[in-house]
């Protein structure tokens, strides 16, 4: 995964975050309608088009999943990662995020090297890491799709699930501080 260590940086750093998207990092959002997560798309292709990738967001994988992201090598044209990019609820979409991601996983031939949730909560308040274990559990064993076809694991260390996390902006607004990374116990 070393070819991912820049957006690593990006996800600490923020430049190009600043660069482009001055509405999510110093004029602020309203947590509201699908604002974020339309800046998240957003800046995960314009995040994946500056390393280098051909990036598209809400691409179709299969017929039943759109993936949020989707990033290709352009040389091999092998699909090196995807995203689903998710406010957090009650956790139920968290899991059906997670499960979109291995479902695609498998459609793309098993290529992706990066499997990556990315999540943000109502009103910005951050969730605990026991939120987050049963996701990797997903990815290493599978699960079972409500038509009954059997969806079989992926190395877990594929997943890498990130919190986006605010500052208080102008009114009730927020501003992006950057990206918490959630580890597997």
């Amino acid at each position: 995964m070393d070819e991912f260590v820049p957006l690593w940086d990006e996800f600490q750093q923020l430049r190009l975050a600043r660069e482009h998207f001055p509405m999510w990092t110093e004029w602020g959002i309203e947590d509201a309608f699908t604002a974020v997560h339309s800046l998240g798309l957003s800046y995960l292709v314009t995040v994946g088009q500056a390393l280098g990738f051909a990036a598209c967001a809400e691409y179709p994988v299969d017929p039943s999943i759109r993936s949020d992201g989707v990033w290709w090598d352009k040389v091999t044209r092998e699909p090196m990662a995807i995203f689903e990019f998710e406010r957090y609820k009650d956790g139920s979409e968290l899991r059906d995020k997670v499960q979109n991601l291995l479902i695609a996983y498998h459609r793309l031939n098993l290529q992706p090297r990066l499997l990556s949730l990315i999540y943000w909560t109502k009103n910005f308040y951050p969730l605990g890491d026991e939120v987050t274990q049963e996701l990797w559990s997903i990815v290493m064993h599978g699960f079972r799709t409500s038509t009954g076809q059997t969806i079989t694991g992926a190395d877990p260390r594929l997943l890498r699930i990130f919190e986006v996390q605010h500052r208080a902006a102008e009114g009730s607004k927020f501003s992006l501080k950057g990206f918490s990374e959630r580890r597997r116990s």
